[in-house]
């Protein structure tokens, strides 16, 4: 009779069938993680703009643009709303990243590449195009600057992360891995 049980020692390298949702996921994660020193770059870059540049930055403008008429932007629930769909897009930016990830080469070069990339088809193209914000190329200089400094520092961070989720995954002996293991002396 053949016997059943289950192995009782790890397997040294477990079979992966979970790359493509564990990547896309990672990038969720990942790209809202990175949202926070984006959001951070553009609050301390927007301290330093000239005085008549220091209205509110794009996330603002478009969340207010977008949920007229329903708030203006006196509303008192305009941050929280702002900072949700903020962390919200750099989520969903960070999920599609997932699908296309292919970790090679530079963090440095990728991360960079990805920041350009998001804010060119953002501000260049899909916002313009739905009527939200005007192009990115017709704001002030600088805060056109500070935008896409803050879209390389969300870049740099999206895919340092996701390379380090995802690599750590592939490992036989992966950092976050399921099952329970007792220490060993």
């Amino acid at each position: 009779m053949p016997d059943n049980s289950l192995p009782t020692t790890p397997r040294s390298a477990p079979a992966r069938s979970d790359g493509l949702p564990y990547s896309v996921m990672a990038g969720l994660v990942c790209g809202v993680a990175a949202t926070g020193p984006m959001t951070a770059a553009m609050i301390l870059g927007h301290r330093v703009l000239p005085p008549a540049q220091q209205y509110p930055l794009p996330p603002q403008e478009i969340t207010a643009r977008t949920l007229e008429p329903a708030l203006d932007e006196r509303d008192e629930r305009l941050p929280l709303l702002t900072l949700g769909a903020h962390f919200a897009y750099g989520g969903l930016a960070g999920a599609l990243y997932g699908v296309f990830a292919k970790h090679r080469g530079s963090v440095t070069q990728a991360g960079v590449g990805l920041g350009a990339l998001v804010w060119s088809l953002s501000y260049l193209g899909l916002l313009p195009a739905a009527g939200v914000l005007r192009n990115g190329l017709r704001h002030p200089l600088r805060r056109s600057l500070l935008m896409l400094a803050a879209h390389f520092v969300w870049g740099l961070a999206l895919a340092g992360l996701h390379r380090l989720l995802v690599t750590d995954h592939q490992r036989a002996t992966p950092a976050l891995r399921t099952g329970r293991r007792e220490a060993q002396d």
